[in-house]
This record gives C-alpha cells, sequence and structure tokens, in this order.
C-alpha cells in the first residue's frame, strides 16, 4: 500500500522544527510533525508526526507514533474507532491477526515497511494491543507469533523496497494497481521490473531465515492474538478497586 515515504519525525525533531518556516514542502513536513491533537488511543500518550507517505490510492496520509507503547496511527481528522478497527482484524471468534509494528521487519524498514497500511488506522504493537483489548472490554489470554504466511511475504517485499524505485512494486503490480503514466512513469517501472527479477531469489533466500530468527525472539511481523470478553465479576472488582485508589488519593492528599 505505501508507495514513497517523504521524510521520518521523532519527538526531538518535532520539539526543535517549531520555529521553522511554514511555507513550501519543508514547512508542510514540519507541521506534519507537530503533535497531534488527540491523544493514543491506547496508553493516552501523546502522538508524534512520524512519516507522511505517498500511496497507490494517491492519498498522502501521515502516521502518528506513541513513543510509549508504540502504537501507530493514520492521522485523520478525528480519533480512530478502535471497535471498528478491531473488528477489522478479526479472523473469527475470540481471534485476530494484525502486523506486528514491534517486529524485526519493521524495524528494518521503518516506513517502508510492506506490512503497513494506511487504509487502517491502528498499527499495532504487543504492548498496544493489550492496553486497547483492555479498554474494549476484552482480556487477551495469548499473543503468538506464525513463522509462516502473510509475514513471510511481508519480510520479503520489506527487503526488495530497499533496492526498488516504488514501495511494494512487486505486490502493487500483481494487483494491478500501478498504471504508469507518461516517459518516466514508464521508465521507473521497467526498472523496478528488472531489479523485481533479479533479487526475487537471493532476497527470498535471506528473508525465510530472517523471519524465523525475528519469530524466535518474539519480534515476528504478524501477531495472532486470542481474546476473550473480561468477566462481569472482574471487570466490577477492577472498578471497584479504581474507586478505592481514588478514594486513597483523595484522603492522603
Amino acid at each position: 500500500m505505501v508507495i514513497a515515504v517523504y521524510r521520518t519525525g521523532t519527538r526531538e525533531a518535532t520539539d526543535a522544527g517549531r520555529g521553522s518556516p511554514n511555507g513550501g514542502l519543508r514547512g508542510r513536513l514540519m507541521r506534519d510533525q507537530e503533535r497531534c491533537r488527540y491523544p493514543c488511543p491506547a496508553c493516552g500518550s501523546t502522538l508524534y508526526g512520524w512519516v507522511r507517505v505517498h500511496a497507490a490510492d494517491g492519498r498522502e496520509p501521515t502516521l502518528d507514533r506513541c513513543e510509549t507503547c508504540g502504537l501507530t496511527v493514520t492521522r485523520g481528522e478525528s480519533p480512530p474507532d478502535v471497535n471498528a478497527e478491531l473488528a477489522a482484524i478479526a479472523r473469527g471468534p475470540g481471534e485476530y491477526a494484525a502486523a506486528n509494528r514491534r517486529s524485526f521487519q519493521a524495524a528494518i524498514g521503518e516506513g517502508h515497511w510492506a506490512g503497513l497500511d494506511s487504509r487502517r488506522r491502528l498499527h499495532l504493537t504487543p504492548r498496544a494491543a493489550r492496553l486497547l483489548f483492555e479498554k474494549e472490554g476484552l482480556e487477551i489470554g495469548s499473543i503468538r507469533y506464525p513463522a509462516g504466511g502473510r509475514n513471510l511475504r511481508w519480510m520479503w517485499q520489506t527487503l526488495m523496497n530497499g533496492v526498488t524505485l516504488r514501495d511494494n512494486f512487486a505486490r502493487d503490480a500483481r494487483a494491478g494497481r500501478i498504471r504508469p503514466d507518461g516517459f518516466r512513469e514508464r521508465l521507473a517501472f521497467m526498472i523496478d521490473a528488472m531489479v523485481t527479477v533479479l533479487a526475487a531469489v537471493p532476497v527470498t533466500v535471506l528473508a525465510g531465515p530472517l523471519e524465523l530468527i525475528a519469530v524466535m525472539f518474539r519480534r515476528g511481523g504478524e501477531i495472532i492474538i486470542e481474546a476473550r470478553p473480561v468477566a462481569r465479576h472482574v471487570a466490577d472488582e477492577l472498578e471497584d478497586a479504581d474507586e478505592l485508589d481514588d478514594a486513597d488519593e483523595l484522603a492522603t492528599g
């Protein structure tokens, strides 16, 4: 889905860039680095501009990142609908599958990671998933890291993104999402096609072992989450405990 990344941003870059001019491309990028208008849906911390991407459908969304729990959020006018986002990754009753933003392949690719899908608002880490599910009244029983499947394809495509002009070229070309128009785009398409053919086998040989090692260290590209609704009596106990904590704070304050 992601074709090109325009820039990266961190908390330090955000704070350092506040005095930059607002005109032109540089000003637009600096505005992207500003703090998001709503907090992290998982932990409530501040979201900071991370990368601005050029998607295959022509959009140029900004992705914001929480530096506390690692959650990445596709920026929008309003906070994400967490319930809808979790429903979108549900594979069946009590089972969810999502790309892992804390994976080894995500660290390699950063904004060029093939697991990013800017059509989604939330890009999870295991820690962020636990916080989000808890807020939705769900208790996570286990988080697994599959050794095979689309995570292997994401690793392969992420490595390929390092040698092609266009991110996710093989995937988007196969899906018919790339329609080059004009000499320069056709030339770039031909270059990417040749590079992909030449690099496909070596990258395949490298991608498999890298992802298997990542899975061994619980840094695989995909997480499978098993969750169930929190029992009513447990939720009541947690609510009572919160009320007791609040009362203690008032008494000691």
